[in-house]
């Protein structure tokens, strides 16, 4: 064996040491709250938001809820106004625009490493034999959970329903 292939193979022996020496960050799972969940919102597209400022909560809330912060249970639910941005986050994630009832759209778990947030989606669609509404819905869930500067990352779960 020559120089040069003891070096080279040195090198990888090392290099293959500090790949197996480094630990992995294990994930954590975070708490959160549920702000709003429903079926029948005002935003058409399918769309995830982190929202780590009241301006850009105001700006949704306006885009995305016009109508029914007029109504009565929008004005009044204090949970949504409570919000403390300077430890708490809002987290939304849309369905988009269905044809139909049997939708659902739901952030079923937060988890960080190091170096990002987690959030995993799943969406139902109603199978061919269900009986659904005949109404336009566009359903929605928002959460609050604590404030990460984090990079935030959807993985989604489609689940069709068989009825």
């Amino acid at each position: 064996m020559n120089i040069k292939s003891t070096c080279m193979m040195a090198t990888f022996c090392l290099g293959f040491t500090a790949f197996i020496a480094q630990p992995q960050q294990p994930q954590i799972n975070l708490p959160f709250k549920t702000l709003a969940q429903q079926s029948r919102g005002e935003h058409a597209q399918k769309k995830d938001y982190v929202i780590r400022a009241q301006a850009d909560w105001d700006k949704l809330q306006k885009q995305a809820f016009a109508g029914q912060l007029n109504s009565t249970n929008m004005r009044d639910d204090s949970t949504l106004r409570k919000i403390d941005f300077s430890k708490q986050m809002i987290i939304a994630v849309f369905q988009g625009q269905k044809p139909s009832g049997g939708y659902s759209i739901a952030i079923t778990k937060l988890s960080r490493d190091d170096k990002r947030l987690e959030v995993f989606v799943e969406e139902k669609s109603p199978g061919s034999g269900c009986f659904t509404t005949q109404v336009i819905t566009q359903p929605y869930h928002l959460i609050v959970t604590e404030k990460s500067d984090r990079k935030v990352v959807f993985t989604r779960r489609q689940i069709n329903v068989n009825c």
